[in-house]
């Protein structure tokens, strides 16, 4: 009971520690609106430092206390948590802390990915410190598995450096080959309840192929990738700049056709319409295009001003006179 006390202490107080630290970041780095998969960038910098100095540091520490107190690394491979000195477990609380930091509260436009990934996670965490056997295998497997993920998230905050590229390329493969042979090693510890056992076996293999399917998909060898171009970039620049010009506005062009259409029909209507005054409507034309000869000339007759289909009042007898003479005006 009192290692129960002991364990909860030490996830309440990493806990706290994640959250103080993000704090702390929040302060430190410039914020900007940019979110990355719902959370800011200080954010994923944090994991990024923590994945690079913290869990190595812990792991390290936690090796050389096991070491001094008589395991060797086969021994501390299968040892329970609860055979392990104290500073054994701080690596677990860290990781676990790793994940609830983001976790209170969740954002609430993060992916359904990212969430599940946090879950399973802390429930590992969990499970971990009171399974009977393979406490040294879960650390190891989830150390490796960090690694990888230390180069996703660097590759999401630094996404056009070539060397971080291909560095996420190779790291993660590695990761995700050595945690899967480490959940093979698992399989076999007999003294672990089956059910525990397959639960960390689907787990680890469900996280692997998600993450090198990720990978496999950012270096374009399967699926689409979306790749945000400098021109895609200007052109959209250029369509906002336009956008807010005063005085002017964005509208869309008339199709031709049917501005050719529009203009053989008022052709045809002013040969066939007695009376009409062409050199009148000629110079109305040349002062105020198409709109001003349907007003003045042909009252009958509506052009729609953004394309559209024609509008017509005629009878079926002066429709079958007005066609052919269209067609004729069409080609003058």
């Amino acid at each position: 009971m009192k290692l129960l006390y002991e364990q909860i202490l030490g996830l309440t107080c990493a806990t706290v520690l994640g959250l103080a630290a993000n704090r702390l970041v929040e302060a430190v780095v410039p914020a900007t609106e940019e979110r990355l998969d719902g959370f800011p960038r200080s954010r994923w910098v944090l994991s990024a430092v923590i994945q690079a100095l913290v869990f190595p540091g812990l792991l390290l520490l936690g090796l050389s206390r096991c070491s001094a107190v008589g395991f060797t690394l086969g021994e501390w491979l299968v040892a329970p948590a609860h055979a392990m000195p104290g500073v054994g477990l701080w690596y677990v609380y860290a990781l676990f802390a790793s994940q609830t930091r983001d976790m209170c509260p969740m954002p609430a436009d993060t992916s359904t990915l990212m969430k599940v990934h946090h879950w399973v996670v802390v429930v590992a965490c969990l499970l971990s410190l009171v399974a009977p056997q393979g406490f040294g295998l879960f650390v190891g497997g989830t150390f490796v598995l960090e690694l990888g993920s230390l180069l996703f998230n660097l590759r999401v905050l630094y996404p056009g450096s070539r060397v971080i590229s291909v560095l996420y390329q190779v790291v993660m493969l590695a990761s995700n080959m050595t945690a899967m042979a480490g959940g093979v090693l698992l399989l076999g510890l007999k003294q672990i309840p089956a059910w525990m056992r397959a639960l960390y076996f689907a787990a680890d293999v469900g996280v692997c192929i998600g993450r090198q399917r990720h990978a496999l998909k950012d270096a374009g060898l399967i699926g689409s990738r979306a790749k945000a171009s400098p021109e895609a970039g200007s052109a959209q620049q250029g369509v906002a700049a336009a956008a807010e010009m005063p005085g002017r506005q964005l509208r869309r062009r008339r199709p031709m056709a049917g501005r050719l259409f529009a203009t053989g029909v008022v052709a045809a209507r002013l040969k066939l319409r007695p009376g009409l005054r062409p050199a009148a409507c000629q110079e109305q034309r040349s002062r105020s295009g198409l709109a001003g000869l349907q007003h003045r000339c042909w009252p009958t007759l509506a052009v729609p001003q953004q394309g559209g289909r024609l509008r017509q009042q005629l009878g079926f007898s002066q429709l079958a006179r007005l066609i052919p003479a269209a067609h004729q005006g069409m080609l003058l």
